[in-house]
């Protein structure tokens, strides 16, 4: 993402922390960019944050598979 839109944005970082801020501070409206299905838990998990998710496709994470974690795993 580009430095000025970070810049603008109320909080940017990994997965594990936008779940952590959203937690935390219990927004009423959340911008969440980031792959669909994390999002969609997050808005189960607080369905009194109104989430808006632009629902990007990450190509990246849809490569990981368990055979594949498995065969890294094993070297």
């Amino acid at each position: 993402m580009p430095p000025e839109v970070i810049a603008e944005a109320d909080f940017a970082g990994s997965t594990a922390a936008m779940i952590g801020y959203v937690g935390e501070k219990r927004p009423k409206k959340v911008v969440m960019v980031t792959e669909c299905s994390m999002s969609d838990n997050v808005a189960v998990e607080y369905p009194e944050s109104n989430l808006v998710r632009p629902c990007n496709l990450c190509p990246h994470m849809k490569r990981i598979t368990l055979p594949k974690i498995l065969r890294r795993w094993r070297r």
